[in-house]
C-alpha cells in the first residue's frame, strides 16, 4: 500500500471510488478519479491536479484506464454528460507539458482502448451510432478516424472491448443486443469475421467486456452480466474460442471486473470485489 500526501488527498478525496491507474515504469504512474482529478508519481514525489471541465454544465468526465507510454505521452479516455443529458466521448492527451483534449468521430463514450504502439491506437465507443459509421476509431499518429465495421455487427451488437495485436490482427467484442450472447469480430487484414458464442446457462448476459493477451497462450476474454457477480472467462487458442470457464475462488462469491497479463509470461491476474456486510471490498 502507498500512502498519499495530504495535497493529493485534497484533490482526489478520501471517500467513494478511488481511481483508474496506468504506468509506463515505476517512476511514471498516473491515477485518475471521477470528475477529472489526477495524480502523478515521478519516482520522487506525487503531484495532483484536475483536468479542465469538458463543457459548461457537463457532468463528468468519467474516465477509464489510461494508456501511458512514457513521461511525455499518456492518453485518457472516457465520457461526460452534456447539460441536455447527451453522452459524449471525452479524451485528453499529455505531451509532457500539459493535457490537451481531442475529439473522435461518433457519439457515446469510450468503452475500451488497445495500442499496437504509441502511434497506433484503437478505441471502441460503447454504443452503436448510425451517424458515425462505426463504433471503432483509430489513431495513426496524426489523427483519429473511423474504422468501418460489418453493418451486421454495428446494427445488432453492443461493443465493449478491443484488442489489437497489429493492424492486421484486431479483435472487438461485446454482446448481441437482443439475446445478450457474447460476440466477437476479428480483422485479419483483409476482412472482418464475426462469431456469436453459444448461450451460457444461468447467465442472463455474456458481454465480453475485456480482452487481453495470454502471451503464447492466445487471448483471454472476460465476460460479465449487468448485475451481480456473474462472470466468466473465454479463451482463444489454436484458432478457436473455448469456454466459458470460471476459476474456483475460495470464500464468498467474488466478482472479477478486470484482467491483466504479466508481460513475457502466460500468467494472468484478475481483480474485482467480494460482498461484505458494509458493501464490497477489493
Amino acid at each position: 500500500m502507498v500512502a498519499l500526501p495530504a495535497s493529493a488527498l485534497k484533490v482526489m478525496g478520501t471517500a467513494g471510488p478511488r481511481a483508474t491507474i496506468g504506468a509506463s515504469s515505476p517512476s511514471d504512474v498516473w491515477a485518475f478519479g471521477i470528475g477529472g482529478s489526477w495524480l502523478h508519481w515521478n519516482g520522487k514525489q506525487w503531484t495532483a491536479g484536475t483536468l479542465a471541465p469538458p463543457a459548461k454544465g457537463a457532468l463528468g468526465p468519467y474516465l477509464g484506464s489510461p494508456l501511458v507510454f512514457g513521461p511525455s505521452d499518456a492518453w485518457v479516455f472516457g465520457e461526460y454528460l452534456t447539460s441536455k443529458g447527451t453522452l459524449v466521448p471525452y479524451g485528453v492527451h499529455y505531451n509532457g507539458q500539459a493535457w490537451r483534449s481531442f475529439t473522435v468521430p461518433g457519439d457515446f463514450g469510450f468503452a475500451a482502448e488497445s495500442a499496437v504502439s504509441p502511434s497506433d491506437i484503437y478505441a471502441v465507443l460503447n454504443a452503436v451510432d448510425s451517424r458515425s459509421g462505426g463504433a471503432l476509431t483509430h489513431w495513426d499518429g496524426s489523427r483519429w478516424s473511423t474504422v468501418r465495421l460489418p453493418s451486421a455487427l454495428t446494427s445488432s451488437a453492443d461493443l465493449d472491448s478491443v484488442y489489437a495485436q497489429s493492424d492486421g490482427d484486431i479483435w472487438v467484442g461485446g454482446k448481441v443486443s437482443k439475446t445478450g450472447n457474447a460476440v466477437v469480430a476479428h480483422w485479419n487484414g483483409v476482412a472482418w469475421n464475426t462469431q456469436v458464442f453459444r448461450p451460457v446457462p444461468d447467465f442472463s448476459e455474456d458481454a465480453l467486456i475485456q480482452m487481453v493477451s495470454g502471451g503464447r497462450d492466445g487471448i483471454w476474454a472476460l465476460a460479465s452480466c449487468t448485475l451481480g457477480s456473474c462472470w466468466r472467462l473465454w479463451h482463444f487458442s489454436n484458432g478457436q474460442w473455448q469456454g466459458p470457464y470460471q476459476p474456483r475462488i475460495s470464500g464468498t462469491a467474488t466478482s472479477v471486473t478486470d484482467l491483466a497479463q504479466v508481460p513475457g509470461t502466460m500468467s494472468l491476474w484478475g481483480a474485482g470485489a467480494a460482498p461484505s456486510v458494509l458493501g464490497s471490498r477489493a
